[in-house]
């Protein structure tokens, strides 16, 4: 099996593998024709290959997991008959070099794709456990309605498995926070270029800073309210991504936000009761400005020129 040069983007959805792959891609890494469909909004897409989507989502299915991979064990145990199917999907998907593919099931095959393929090498990419939490509750999804805390728990249990397999792999994997990455693509563009080449000598050329709309990404990365109530509630979530940050490679000169302890719990609790206040009272005002624009001669005119247009 011809594998070529491989780089696999894994980590946890919602931690932007889908803007880490896009830049990669606009680099010069093939990760493939079928891609699924991205919503409108998204300019970047998914950068998910439907082929690995597809053997993922089989065998998640075969042992009664999430379609997802949304569930709170490690890596998974790929069944014989699944193994040629995997080799069809890297034959048909490696004739363009280099090449990979992004797809957050594969958090949970690492070890798989490093044994089936041992040219492979591995860029994690992770995000501080309160972006994630904040972009799962985004989504308003009714699975998550349940368990408030399941984000939080599915951020320690994916990010476990990346941490696990790159002390096992240290020759073959990148960890990088995903601000690296648009760090790179804002201010230095050369960062992912020479650090690819250098560990993998993967030749690719540099991206594009116009790929990226921060309008697309929400970050609260230097908000430190929600970050102290992850560390007052989930200890183990702070430690594992300080744990992160201490392995991970980061652009010189890039500066890191504060320790998230320097902010006592009361008083973030305090400042998040103030902020949801001063909105209210925001929204408030901006309701009173609008009644009164509605009664004034001028919000009577636009009305009178709208009922015209219709």
């Amino acid at each position: 099996m011809n594998e070529g040069q491989i780089l696999i983007i894994a980590g946890l959805g919602r931690s932007g593998t889908s803007l880490t792959a896009a830049v990669l891609q606009n680099m010069g890494l093939n990760i493939g024709k079928r891609l699924l469909r991205t919503r409108r909004r998204y300019r970047t897409g998914h950068s998910e290959n439907l082929d690995f989507i597809g053997f993922h989502k089989d065998v998640l299915s075969y042992h009664g997991y999430h379609e997802h991979g949304w569930f709170l064990g490690g890596e998974i145990q790929v069944p014989e008959p699944f193994i040629s199917q995997a080799r069809r999907i890297v034959h048909a998907n490696s004739l363009e070099q280099p090449w990979g593919w992004k797809d957050p099931r594969t958090v949970h095959f690492l070890s798989f794709w490093a044994n089936l393929l041992p040219g492979a090498n591995f860029l994690l990419v992770y995000r501080s456990p309160w972006e994630v939490v904040d972009s799962y509750f985004r989504i308003n999804s009714n699975e998550l309605d349940n368990d408030p805390e399941f984000p939080v728990k599915l951020w320690i249990a994916h990010n476990q498995i990346l941490l696990a397999f790159l002390k096992k792999f240290p020759n073959r994997c990148v960890l990088l926070e995903i601000n690296c990455v648009i760090h790179s693509l804002l201010h230095d563009q050369t960062f992912l270029l020479d650090l690819l080449n250098d560990r993998f000598a993967i030749k690719l050329r540099p991206p594009l800073p116009s790929i990226f709309d921060a309008s697309e990404f929400h970050s609260n990365e230097a908000d430190l309210h929600h970050a102290v109530l992850i560390a007052q509630l989930f200890p183990e979530a702070l430690r594992l991504y300080n744990e992160l940050k201490t392995l991970a490679v980061y652009p010189s000169g890039m500066l890191t936000p504060p320790p998230v302890h320097n902010v006592p719990f009361h008083q973030s609790a305090l400042r998040n009761w103030q902020a949801i206040r001063k909105l209210e009272a925001e929204l408030q005002q901006s309701q009173s400005l609008l009644y009164l624009l509605k009664r004034s001669k001028l919000g009577r005119l636009a009305k009178k020129i709208l009922g015209k247009v219709k």
